[in-house]
């Protein structure tokens, strides 16, 4: 305590102590960017990485990615307890390509590993193949 105050708190006949709470930090949010030329694709918030009362981002040039099969592939990527492996190619006439590679520890004891692909032209995912099951080679080496 400061000696000013402590001074002030004796002199006072009521002295008020009020605690102070630091404030919450801010979430931490795991995230990639690749530009492919003119394109840049953002991935944000997936894993451990993100809010707890969110989903993963995608992000084609500054505006999020559209199509069918969005929901899936940012639902997807928001497993808690995964860890994820993101390979961003750049593809012909503007497409981005992107492999996710994914590990998972399962309560029981083993890691289970899975594995996507995604095709990104403009800001429209043109197609996903949804999670697939795959081995540790695969995670770990490319």
């Amino acid at each position: 305590m400061h000696i000013g105050t402590l001074l002030l708190a004796m002199l006072s006949p009521d002295p008020v102590i009020a605690p102070r709470h630091p404030h919450a930090a801010s979430p931490w949010v795991q995230s990639v960017r690749a530009s492919c030329g003119a394109n840049v694709l953002a991935v944000a918030g997936y894993g451990g990485g993100r809010p707890l009362d969110r989903v993963a981002t995608l992000r084609a040039n500054d505006r999020p990615v559209t199509g069918p099969a969005v929901r899936r592939l940012l639902d997807d990527l928001s497993h808690r307890r995964s860890v994820y492996r993101l390979t961003i190619l750049c593809g012909e006439s503007g497409r981005i390509e992107f492999r996710i590679d994914e590990g998972e520890k399962q309560a029981d004891g083993p890691v289970r590993y899975w594995s996507s692909a995604a095709l990104v032209r403009g800001n429209r995912l043109v197609s996903y193949t949804g999670r697939q099951e795959s081995d540790a080679d695969s995670f770990w080496f490319r």
